[in-house]
């Protein structure tokens, strides 16, 4: 489990890349972005909660993660990036 402290910004590119017994991840509001590959390969990583302040998220972010279901805000743009991108994704309740 990790928790990124809050004041950080960006989750930079391959950060969490193939931790494969990373299974939980919490990310504060004031992440904007999230670089490419960051959580490519974390394959024990079932669910990911994403603020509304995300507003990029670079190429193949969630590749080989193939239990990954985004927690996000309906019309978001991180539930738009899921959309797009054919990844299993849920709204904040």
């Amino acid at each position: 489990s990790v928790k990124i402290p809050y004041g950080v910004d960006a989750i930079q590119e391959g950060t969490f890349a193939f931790c494969q017994n990373l299974e939980d991840v919490e990310i504060p509001e004031t992440v904007s972005s999230i670089g490419d590959e960051a959580f490519e390969g974390c394959e024990t990583l079932r669910e990911l909660r994403l603020p509304d302040s995300i507003k990029f998220i670079g190429a193949n972010v969630f590749l080989y993660c193939p239990h990954i279901t985004i927690v996000c805000h309906e019309n978001s743009y991180v539930h738009k990036f899921c959309m797009t991108n054919s990844i299993h994704f849920e709204f904040i309740k």
